[in-house]
């Protein structure tokens, strides 16, 4: 009964039509991770709760003070989160000598009004070792129920939007924070270039390439039909392929043999 109460306060429906304050979700969802702090398994409505929230409004899927709940919950994504100093790109600037360079960063401005944070550390997923709460997968025994009910949530949200300017910046926060999973890389690789088309989504579209490229694996089939549809992108602005190559170039680092299969493709 308690932890049904505390899930009625995160509740996304409840959080619309009632204005509450943050403080109310970060008890919460402490509440819930002290709750359920020895149990190895957590029971599947835990994380159903986070989805709801993080691919709509992000009511607090983006508060640092619920970090330990969501954290736990999403360990389960295999999400490898790419360094934040690794967003420097260089290339030779025209018009200049070689030794010039352009530094070129993603700059995740946020003017959507709705207070939440939107750098890199702050989606709201990874290992944090240094941490005084535990995190790990608290849902190894039903992973491959996760992995549908994520799938199926973004497939919901693709059939609903078919404009491009329907996609918000949050759906994209949450694509990063589920790169990690295989059949995320392929939905999202397929919408990708129409996103970082869009100028109110590029720097977020960005981001997600980034992810999808840090967390591509060699040895996974669907990873295959991800670089075949790759390869084909076609980018119009300077910067963006700039950021593309330093994307691809980042993807080889952490998967050699990846560059096999590029080339293979191209």
């Amino acid at each position: 009964i308690l932890s049904s109460a505390l899930l009625y306060i995160l509740r996304r429906d409840v959080n619309i039509k009632i204005k509450q304050s943050s403080n109310s979700q970060a008890i919460a969802s402490n509440l819930l991770t002290k709750g359920f702090y020895d149990r190895n398994n957590w029971p599947e409505h835990l994380i159903r709760i986070y989805i709801e929230d993080a691919i709509n409004e992000r009511t607090w899927a983006d508060n640092d003070f619920c970090m330990p709940y969501i954290k736990n919950i999403c360990f389960v994504f295999n999400t490898k989160i790419p360094p934040n100093n690794a967003m420097q790109l260089e290339t030779p600037a025209f018009g200049g000598s070689v030794g010039q360079h352009r530094e070129m960063q993603l700059c995740l401005e946020d003017d959507s009004g709705d207070g939440s944070s939107n750098t890199i550390e702050s989606i709201g997923f990874g290992i944090d070792t240094d941490t005084p709460y535990l995190i790990f997968n608290r849902f190894s025994d039903i992973e491959n129920a996760v992995e549908k009910m994520v799938v199926d949530a973004i497939k919901e949200q693709l059939n609903k939007r078919q404009q491009t300017d329907w996609y918000t910046r949050n759906f994209l926060k949450f694509l990063c924070s589920t790169a990690g999973l295989g059949e995320v890389r392929y939905l999202c690789i397929t919408r990708l270039e129409l996103w970082i088309h869009n100028g109110k989504l590029v720097k977020y579209a960005q981001q997600l390439l980034y992810y999808i490229c840090y967390n591509i694996k060699e040895n996974h089939t669907k990873d295959h039909e991800v670089l075949a549809i790759l390869v084909k992108i076609r980018l119009k602005t300077k910067p963006s392929l700039n950021f593309f190559m330093f994307c691809i170039k980042e993807m080889i680092t952490q998967q050699p043999n990846v560059l096999r299969l590029i080339l293979k493709l191209v």
